[in-house]
């Protein structure tokens, strides 16, 4: 990996590897878990900002950048399902104080309460809420976003391969699929969660013809090779 990635990269990688490496579990606790985290945070955007900063725009960068806006569309997805029950969506108990807060949970879990306020007031509108977190091009963590951000970096690294061109215009369908999206449609309680769900099949099928497309030739052979006698590299005694 050493030779993809720049010096800034690996450095930063090495000094955070030595400093957690000579942490204990104890040592965690004495810190705490929220502090913890925030390393961990700090840590993963640092690495991103320097590949974005001192990398050269090819495959590897690419690569990176698959993995990381795959795991978002993956996670923007598991929020919405966890936060669904959480949600109170009948129409008696819109607007009141617990209804807002949930919305505004939803909004902090993906790092968007301050750029919703910024998008469209302080005030909290479900339906805007939905758009703003899966339809929202122009903020980083809506999954329109990252899907259109994957689908180019899909784009960059594909190649003649069936699986690949496949997963290519997976990607392209997902993403008009999430801009034709009604999120007044969506908020109805009788289709709320096989929408969340259907959504979560699509992040997951991206998933596996990633892996299909490009690591599936680097799994080991599930036949064990056998050596012909005397082909050690190392003479055995």
């Amino acid at each position: 990996m050493r030779e993809h990635i720049s010096e800034e990269m690996w450095l930063h990688l090495n000094r955070v590897h030595l400093e957690f490496a000579s942490l204990s579990f104890g040592g965690v606790l004495r810190i705490g878990r929220s502090e913890f985290n925030r390393q961990i945070e700090i840590f993963g955007d640092a690495l991103h900002g320097l590949a974005d900063d001192t990398m050269i725009r090819g495959a590897p960068w690419s690569f990176l950048r698959i993995g990381k806006l795959a795991e978002r569309a993956s996670m923007i997805c598991r929020i919405l399902e966890i936060k669904r029950k959480a949600l109170s969506l009948a129409p008696e108990s819109e607007g009141a104080p617990l209804d807002v807060h949930q919305w505004q949970a939803l909004l902090r879990s993906l790092s968007g309460y301050e750029p919703y306020r910024r998008a469209y007031d302080a005030r909290i509108v479900p339906q805007q809420v939905l758009e703003f977190v899966l339809q929202r091009d122009d903020f980083p963590r809506s999954l329109t976003c990252a899907i259109g951000d994957l689908a180019g970096a899909v784009a960059q690294v594909s190649g003649s391969n069936p699986v690949q061109l496949r997963l290519e215009r997976d990607v392209c369908s997902f993403l008009e699929e999430l801009r034709q999206l009604d999120p007044d449609e969506l908020l109805d309680r009788d289709s709320f969660e096989d929408q969340l769900r259907r959504l979560d099949r699509r992040c997951d099928g991206i998933g596996e013809g990633l892996e299909l497309g490009y690591f599936t030739s680097l799994r080991p052979s599930s036949e064990p090779v056998t050596a012909a006698p005397g082909s050690a590299l190392v003479p055995q005694q």
